[in-house]
């Protein structure tokens, strides 16, 4: 093999690997149009149901402290009031 042909094998090879380096571009090219298109927008969707998610769990959280405190407090007058009532029945 001379080295005109090892030459021209050569330069066949580097405009091969030019092809599949533009290729390989533009598939980079394709998949980061996508990305921004699609995937991007449902990843901010999906973050905003979760901090949805989040407040309203906070939401029911702070409601149920407050149901128990309440129930706290009437669960103590209802101990405070059986309490005088049952010295009121002694009293008779």
């Amino acid at each position: 093999m001379t080295v005109d042909e090892k030459l021209d094998i050569i330069i066949c090879e580097m405009s091969n690997m030019r092809q599949d380096i533009s290729d390989a571009k533009q598939d980079i090219t394709s998949i980061k149009l996508d990305i921004e298109s699609s995937i991007k927008p449902s990843i901010q969707i999906i973050a905003e149901g979760h901090m949805n998610l989040d407040r309203k769990l906070n939401e029911v959280i702070k409601t149920t402290y407050d149901i128990q405190s309440k129930f706290e407090s009437y669960d103590l007058k209802m101990i405070s009031h059986d309490s005088e009532i049952n010295k009121l029945k002694v009293i008779k």
